[in-house]
C-alpha cells in the first residue's frame, strides 16, 4: 500500500500542490532565472570595461613611447575620468610615481603613489604601494621612522622578503642594530636562495648597539 495509489490521486496531489505552491514556485524560477541572466550581464560588463580600459592604457603607453607628451596626457586624464575605478588606473599612478623619481621629484613621487593606494582593488595590491611608499620615506626627508609606519600597515604583501630588509634598513640607519639585525635575518629566511646583498647588510652592522655607542664616543674626531 502506498500513499498515492493510482494516477487520479497523483493528478489530484499535483493539483493540490500547485495551487497550494504554484505562484511561489512561479516566482522562485522568474528570480532564480533573472539572477542568472543577471549575473551573464554584469559579467559582460566588466570583460568590456576592462577591455575598454585596457585599450586606454595601451593608446597612453603608446602616446609615451613616441614622445608626445601632450597626447600622452590626453589619454591619461582620458583612462583616470573614464576607468578610474580599474587597476589600469593604479598602473597609471606607479608609471607617475617611477618617473617623479627619476625626475628627482620626490614630493610628486609620493602624491603618484598616494593616489595609487585609493586606486588599489585588493589589499595585496595595496602592500605594493604601501612598500614603496616605505622606499620613498626612506630616501627622502620623511625619513625611517615614517617608512617603518608604512612598513607596519603591509599585511599581506607578496614580497615578505623586501619589506623585511627594508624595515632592516630603516632601523639601521636609526641605529636600532639589533631589531635590524633581526629584520635582516627574517628577510634571508623568507627569501628564495641566496640573498648576497641582505648578507652584506647583515655582514656590516655593528657586534650590538652599545658596542657601536661605545666606538662613538671613543672615536676622537
Amino acid at each position: 500500500m502506498t500513499d498515492v495509489e493510482s494516477d487520479e490521486e497523483l493528478v489530484e496531489l499535483i493539483q493540490r500542490g500547485w495551487a497550494r505552491y504554484g505562484v511561489s514556485l512561479v516566482v522562485g524560477v522568474v528570480l532564480a532565472l533573472g539572477g542568472v541572466l543577471g549575473w551573464r550581464s554584469y559579467e559582460a560588463h566588466q570583460v568590456e570595461t576592462a577591455e575598454a580600459a585596457s585599450t586606454a592604457f595601451y593608446r597612453y603607453q603608446q602616446a609615451l613611447a613616441e614622445g608626445r607628451e601632450a597626447d600622452a596626457a590626453v589619454e591619461a586624464a582620458r583612462l583616470t575620468e573614464a576607468h578610474g575605478d580599474t587597476v589600469y588606473a593604479l598602473f597609471l599612478a606607479l608609471g607617475n610615481a617611477r618617473d617623479a623619481v627619476e625626475a628627482g621629484d620626490l614630493t610628486a613621487a609620493k602624491t603618484a603613489l598616494e593616489t595609487g593606494l585609493t586606486l588599489a582593488p585588493t589589499e595585496a595590491l595595496k602592500d605594493v604601494v604601501r612598500l614603496r611608499l616605505a622606499r620613498l620615506a626612506l630616501a627622502g626627508e620623511d625619513g625611517a621612522e615614517a617608512a617603518l609606519r608604512y612598513l607596519e600597515t603591509i599585511r599581506q604583501g607578496e614580497s615578505l622578503a623586501g619589506v623585511a630588509e627594508l624595515r632592516g634598513d630603516a632601523l639601521a640607519s636609526l641605529g636600532a642594530f639589533a631589531e635590524a639585525r633581526a629584520a635582516y635575518a627574517a628577510a634571508l629566511a623568507a627569501g628564495e636562495g641566496a640573498l648576497p646583498i641582505v648578507s652584506m647588510k647583515l655582514d656590516a652592522l655593528p657586534a650590538d648597539d652599545a658596542g657601536a655607542a661605545a666606538t662613538t664616543e671613543d672615536d676622537p674626531s
